[in-house]
């Protein structure tokens, strides 16, 4: 449920009445979800209004100055992560030009960032739906988002989503003047 906020039940009653219901992620736990019930005409309410300090699972990959991450003391935290054992809460500064859009949603819709990491970096995406790296992460639901110049690649199409450009980067390559070639070693260039 975790996947799709925007879910609507309706439930007839044994009187012939209908009853509706949404899901509410709770932040007691990763997929801790209750039904709750609503009334028309508002189907839909803006979950995103409050989350009510869900974490928010962000894979990312050091590569400034897009995302930046580091352990850090808790005054100075914007995020948190787990240690690999899972049994203590690191406090993590995170920053860069796409980590800080996420640190500014959760600020504005009380959400929390928990910070993942690994050594596979960007990774890949297999067919049967494991992968590796941030990649892998949003696949196998391991994360919700991943960010840190990540490009549009083919293979997670079938298991993962892709928003919008956030911002366009180019590569510039530099090589050394080439030489004047003899004309007879170049006769098709020859008019």
């Amino acid at each position: 449920m975790r996947d799709l906020p925007e879910v609507l039940f309706i439930v007839l009653q044994s009187n012939n009445s209908i009853e509706f219901y949404t899901t509410r992620v709770l932040s007691n736990g990763p997929f801790n979800t209750e039904l709750v019930p609503i009334s028309p005409p508002n189907y839909f309410p803006d979950k995103f209004e409050s989350l009510d300090g869900i974490p928010v699972r962000f894979h990312t990959v050091m590569y400034p100055p897009y995302s930046y991450y580091e352990r850090t003391t808790v005054e100075k935290a914007n995020a948190w992560s787990r240690l690999p054992d899972g049994t203590d809460v690191v406090p993590m500064f995170i920053d860069g030009q796409e980590s800080l859009i996420l640190v500014e949603f959760c600020r504005k819709h009380n959400c929390t960032v928990e910070v993942l990491y690994d050594d596979d970096m960007w990774g890949e995406v297999f067919e049967n739906q494991t992968g590796t790296g941030s990649l892998g992460a949003v696949a196998m639901h391991k994360a919700d988002i991943a960010l840190g110049a990540i490009y549009y690649c083919l293979d997670p199409y079938n298991f993962t989503t892709f928003t919008v450009s956030l911002s366009r980067s180019g590569l510039t390559v530099v090589v050394p003047k080439p030489g004047i070639l003899a004309p007879w070693k170049t006769p098709f260039l020859l008019r």
